[in-house]
């Protein structure tokens, strides 16, 4: 297999415009000097094929690779994890661009067994819905990459886009309460929506019991919410440790097994029966 190539300063640029991240922020998030910046984004700074890591310090260069989604080597998006990208919906002038560097990206760095899920929220179940839009997420993953991408604050038009750009069809449109798609907008802008529940998110995992099954179980077999609570805090801090103890990146918090197979929910809600 031939080494991969390091991320060019064009995707870089495509990368950081993908992300939403104007330059003033990354360079405030990371620490890094201007000159730096220049270094590794500019367009007129010398040729593709500089080692990130020697331009900036260590502790610089982690946080930007954090920040970016992108991996270590630095030769491609991060397989860990879900990354924000955000869809820029102010205008023309400003969401061409940001559509151009999303299909190069798309083109250069994914492969073809590419899932495409439409996430929206129906403004008609809002208490006050006159002149209320609905909002919408993408969900991309690479299933021969592992990348997860959510894409926030998608037009209507993007997911048609895609579909026309790659031959690639929508495989899921789901709807969610305006409560929901927040919450999961949250989690995925903080960094704390891990994989498993973006498997669930975009029904790429099914698992076998809803929570009104956990909710009866619980009932019959005399657990209260506390001691729900205790079973999951448990079973999470030992996975952490698992994974910490065995070199792996602690990217999983599940909090339910079926079949074999690990998953975890959009939201929790015990009310009293």
């Amino acid at each position: 297999m031939s080494e991969k190539k390091p991320l060019s300063r064009r995707q870089l640029r495509n990368i950081q415009l993908a992300r939403g991240i104007p330059a003033e922020e990354l360079q405030h998030r990371t620490g890094m000097p201007r000159a730096s910046y220049d270094a590794l984004f500019g367009a007129t700074s010398g040729e593709d094929g500089k080692d990130a890591a020697k331009l900036i310090s260590q502790s610089t260069f982690d946080r930007l690779v954090s920040l970016l989604g992108i991996d270590a080597d630095f030769v491609s998006l991060r397989k860990t994890g879900v990354i924000e990208w955000r869809a820029d919906l102010t205008g023309k002038e400003t969401a061409e661009p940001w559509a151009d560097a999303m299909k190069s990206l798309i083109d250069e760095l994914f492969s073809a067994d590419l899932m495409l899920v439409e996430v929206s929220t129906d403004p008609s179940r809002g208490r006050l819905t006159r002149n209320v839009v609905a909002e919408r997420m993408v969900l991309l993953h690479d299933r021969d990459n592992s990348y997860r991408v959510a894409i926030v604050g998608a037009a209507e038009d993007l997911v048609p886009l895609l579909e026309n750009s790659f031959g690639i069809a929508c495989e899921r449109r789901i709807t969610i309460s305006a409560n929901e798609f927040h919450d999961a907008r949250e989690m995925i802008r903080h960094e704390v929506f891990k994989p498993v529940q973006f498997d669930a998110f975009s029904g790429a995992l099914a698992p076998k019991y809803s929570w009104r099954d956990v909710q009866a179980a619980a009932r019959e077999f005399g657990f209260l919410p506390d001691d729900l609570i205790e079973m999951m805090h448990t079973k999470a801090k030992e996975r952490s440790e698992r994974l910490r103890a065995e070199g792996a990146p602690d990217e999983v918090a599940t909090i339910g097994m079926v079949d074999g197979n690990e998953y975890a929910v959009r939201s929790l809600k015990l009310v009293q029966a």
